[in-house]
C-alpha cells in the first residue's frame, strides 16, 4: 500500500466534505464531486435506458460481450448518489468484467423512503430479463448502500422465487441499518468517510424515522440459494462487521462467499482507483470474478 496515496485520497474526501449543516441539495452536489472524480474511461458510451417508469442509464465499454450485464446500484446512504456521478466507476466495473453497465437512478430519500429504492431496483431487474437477457448472465453490483440495496433486491426475489442474477459483488456494503456492528466503535478513529451517527442519520431518512422492516434485514434472513457472492471491504471501515458478517452468515446457508478484507483501506476505496492503485486491483478482482461466473451465452 502506497501511504502516500492513501493520505491523498483522504485528504481529498476531508476537502469534499460538506459542512454539518448543509443543505441536502449542497451536500448532493459535493458528494457527485466525490464520485464524477472517477471520469469515464475513453472507448466507452453513455445513453438513456429506456425503462417505463425508471430512470437508468446504459455504459458500454467498447467491445463488451452485448449479453452480459452489470446491474449497478450505486452507493450514497440512500440520500445521496447518482447514476451520472458513478458511470466511471461502473463502467470500470464493466470492463473488468467484459459486460455492459446498466446503472440505476433509483429514487432517493427523504423525498423517496423505503421501498421506492427496493422497488425501482427490482423494476430495473425485471426489465432485463424481459429485454432477453439471461439471469446468469446478469451480474449484480452494489457499493456502501448500493450494497444492501442489492440484498434486499436478492431478498424479494427470493421471496417470489424469481430466477437469480449470476453472481453479486458487494464492496464495502451497508446491511445493517442499525449500525449494530463493534466495528462502528472500534474503526471509528480510522474510517475517515462514515460515523455511527451518519449512518444512523441517512436510515432515520430511508425509514422515514420507522422501524427496520424484515426485509432490510439480511441478517436474518433465510439466503439459501443465494447466487454466488463476492464481498469486498476495507478494514478500516467502520461497517467492517457489515461485511464479516454477511460473509459468515450466508455461508451458513451453503452461499459460495468469496470475503476479502484489505488491510488499510478506507469505505469505498475502489472509487478512488484514479489516485489509488489498490482501487485499480480491487476492481480488477471483482472483474474476474463476474466474468468467472457470468458464463452463459
Amino acid at each position: 500500500m502506497s501511504s502516500t496515496q492513501l493520505q491523498n485520497v483522504i485528504q481529498f474526501i476531508e476537502a469534499k466534505r460538506p459542512a454539518s449543516d448543509a443543505p441536502l441539495q449542497k451536500v448532493r452536489e459535493q458528494f457527485d464531486d466525490i464520485t464524477s472524480a472517477f471520469v469515464l474511461d475513453v472507448g466507452m458510451s453513455v445513453e438513456q435506458a429506456n425503462i417505463p417508469g425508471v430512470r437508468a442509464l446504459w455504459v458500454r465499454p467498447r467491445g463488451a460481450t452485448a449479453s452480459h450485464v452489470l446491474l449497478f446500484l450505486h452507493g450514497g446512504g440512500y440520500v445521496v448518489g447518482s447514476a451520472e456521478g458513478f458511470t466511471g466507476i461502473a463502467g470500470a466495473y464493466a470492463q473488468a468484467a467484459d459486460a455492459n453497465a446498466l446503472v440505476l437512478d433509483y429514487r432517493r430519500a427523504p423525498e423517496n423512503p423505503y421501498p421506492a429504492a427496493v422497488d425501482d431496483a427490482y423494476v430495473a431487474y425485471q426489465w432485463l430479463l424481459d429485454q432477453g437477457i439471461a439471469s446468469g448472465n446478469i451480474g449484480l453490483v452494489g457499493d456502501s448502500a448500493g450494497g444492501g440495496l442489492c440484498m434486499a433486491l436478492l431478498g424479494r426475489l427470493l421471496e417470489g422465487d424469481l430466477l437469480m442474477p449470476g453472481a453479486v459483488a458487494l464492496i464495502s456494503p451497508w446491511i445493517d441499518l442499525a449500525a449494530g456492528g463493534e466495528s462502528m466503535n472500534s474503526k471509528a478513529s480510522v474510517d475517515p468517510m462514515l460515523t455511527r451517527d451518519a449512518v444512523l442519520g441517512m436510515a432515520k431518512a430511508y425509514l422515514r424515522g420507522g422501524s427496520i422492516p424484515a426485509a432490510l434485514k439480511p441478517l436474518e434472513q433465510n439466503l439459501a440459494n443465494l447466487p454466488p457472492l463476492m464481498i469486498q471491504v476495507g478494514s478500516w471501515e467502520v461497517l467492517l462487521d457489515d461485511a464479516t458478517r454477511l460473509a459468515a452468515y450466508a455461508a451458513s446457508y451453503d452461499v459460495s462467499v468469496t470475503l476479502k478484507v484489505w488491510p488499510g483501506m478506507v469505505h469505498d476505496w475502489p472509487l478512488f482507483a484514479p489516485m489509488l492503485d489498490e482501487g485499480w486491483a480491487a476492481i480488477g478482482e471483482i472483474g474476474l470474478f463476474l466474468r468467472h461466473h457470468l458464463t452463459v451465452l
